[in-house]
């Protein structure tokens, strides 16, 4: 089975599974990434497949300098969150609480609210904007992860394969990072 269709089979699982896994409702799912997208005038499925990248599609997902954490519950996730460093990535899109932590504080934002879907999408699509406008097109993707050029290059032609995989899974809008 080619890597392509091995994509497209995991996301599909995904999206059947998602519900059972965390409770939430695959449109409801959808309607969040829809709406955090909107609100950050981001591609929706560019976001998703970030999500798929980062997390696929965790809610509590954590990931410490490459190890990856996840937990069963919300508040598993909450108390392994409260004994880690600032040095984490956090929930559905991996926000990095040690780059983003000092500017989420000032606007009112503590890492455990980041392990709220809504909250992380919308942080994480306005980190997508901004990286996508401090750079363009895929390399504004690649940003989203790292400012390092190899580490751009290689995240970034993951989010494009996972992108494309989701095409049959997901309505495209845009094939542009940002609208």
């Amino acid at each position: 089975m080619g890597r392509a269709v091995r994509r497209m089979v995991w996301a599909a699982v995904l999206v059947a599974a998602l519900p059972a896994l965390t409770g939430a409702e695959p449109l409801r799912l959808r309607g969040l990434v829809d709406g955090a997208a909107a609100q950050a005038r981001v591609a929706p499925d560019l976001v998703s497949a970030i999500v798929w990248v980062e997390s696929r599609g965790w809610p509590w997902a954590l990931n410490v300098r490459g190890t990856a954490i996840w937990p069963r519950t919300l508040e598993d996730a909450r108390r392994i969150l409260s004994r880690l460093s600032d040095d984490v990535d956090i929930g559905l899109m991996q926000v990095n609480w040690r780059t983003w932590g000092p500017t989420l504080v000032r606007s009112g934002i503590h890492r455990a609210d980041l392990l709220d879907p809504w909250t992380n999408l919308v942080v994480g699509s306005q980190i997508l904007r901004w990286a996508t406008e401090a750079e363009a097109g895929w390399d504004g993707v690649g940003r989203y992860h790292s400012a390092t050029s190899w580490r751009k290059s290689r995240y970034a032609r993951e989010v494009a394969q996972t992108w494309q995989a989701l095409q049959p899974v997901v309505n495209t809008r845009s094939p542009e990072p940002i609208r």
